[in-house]
């Protein structure tokens, strides 16, 4: 699965404390919704509900495999 695209440290520090709707954590993965879903689904992690907070992007991140 690929990762998010390398970003400089601004832009990631100003990403880091952003909450995120699942389309927006999906299109900066480069996903599709349903597609982030169903990858974390398979490996036992549901979405909460509402917006993603950014300990949840971490962790979301961890079990794709992207740190």
């Amino acid at each position: 699965m690929p990762c998010p695209m390398e970003k400089s440290p601004d832009q990631t520090e100003k990403q880091k404390f952003n909450f995120k709707t699942r389309k927006e954590l999906a299109e900066q993965l480069g996903l599709h919704e349903n597609t982030l879903r169903r990858m974390l689904k398979r490996r036992g992690f549901t979405l909460p509900p509402g917006r993603i907070s950014p300990e949840h992007y971490q962790l979301i991140l961890e079990k794709l495999g992207c740190q």
